[in-house]
């Protein structure tokens, strides 16, 4: 199985071709960008993607980037992200949604939001408490907006003890992980086997990964393979991004389709 992540619908030529790319490969999902914080984002083609989606028989999924703390220090302002990716998955009756938490949701005060969270919630400490409760206001928002059956995932970096982020929120809060492995680094055999034990450790054993369909197609092998050799043999992987993929890519990504299983540790 293989899904394809979408950033812009335009950029992928339509909602047309974005589900015509996606059977073409025999993905098993469409995840598309609904929402940058509350801001609505391709919303003038996730109606007609959602038509089509349902026509194709294929699963609408929808993800957000989310923040955690606005400029203004609205404390509702998780909530509110929350409470507008979940009225997004009942408009278009989308299957999941998965939630881009990253350096947003850092208690560190080396990275972009660093300054806003100290001047916000002061030392250390404090950031980490408030980044903890913040990703629980969000996700719990969004789950409270949902139905049953839809299935709430957390998009992430994919080895915990590299980042200070609250990873045992999103491993107890999240049906399913979906650790991000663009960029080899220290290999991808390293870096897959980190991710599945450190997850694991959490109790997320749930876990889909994404992988770098932009790089290439000798990337995307390496990077597929080896998700299925340490995790199942028929592993599903996600390819980011469908807006950058040619012919070559979708080529590689229909390879890691033909096969529909599930995994103990995938889904």
């Amino acid at each position: 199985m293989s899904g394809v992540w979408v950033h812009r619908v335009a950029a992928c030529g339509g909602p047309a071709e974005v589900v015509r790319k996606a059977k073409a490969i025999t993905a098993d999902r469409v995840i598309v960008k609904a929402r940058d914080g509350r801001g609505a984002y391709n919303a003038e083609h996730l109606e007609e993607l959602a038509d089509r989606c349902e026509e194709a028989g294929l699963p609408l999924w929808l993800w957000s980037w989310n923040y955690s703390t606005a400029s203004s220090g609205d404390h509702d302002y998780c909530r509110e992200q929350g409470e507008a990716i979940a009225e997004d998955v009942v408009e278009t009756g989308a299957s999941g949604v998965l939630l881009n938490l990253e350096a947003p949701f850092s208690w560190s005060k080396f990275h972009r939001w660093g300054a806003l969270h100290e001047s916000e919630y002061g030392g250390k400490t404090a950031r980490k408490n408030a980044m903890h409760q913040r990703a629980k206001d969000l996700i719990r928002s969004v789950r409270s907006g949902i139905e049953d059956h839809v299935t709430l995932g957390i998009s992430t970096f994919p080895i915990p003890s590299q980042h200070a982020l609250p990873f045992q929120v999103f491993a107890s809060e999240a049906d399913i992980i979906c650790p991000q492995v663009y960029f080899s680094g220290m290999g991808y055999k390293a870096k897959i086997s980190k991710s599945i034990a450190q997850w694991q450790a959490m109790g997320a054993y749930s876990l889909r990964f994404s992988g770098p369909g932009w790089r290439g197609a000798t990337k995307m092998r390496s990077m597929g393979n080896t998700v299925r050799v340490l995790q199942c043999s028929a592993s599903p992987v996600d390819w980011w991004v469908l807006d950058r993929m040619e012919d070559r890519e979708l080529d590689a990504a229909s390879v890691f389709s033909k096969e529909a299983a599930r995994c103990q540790m995938g889904s």
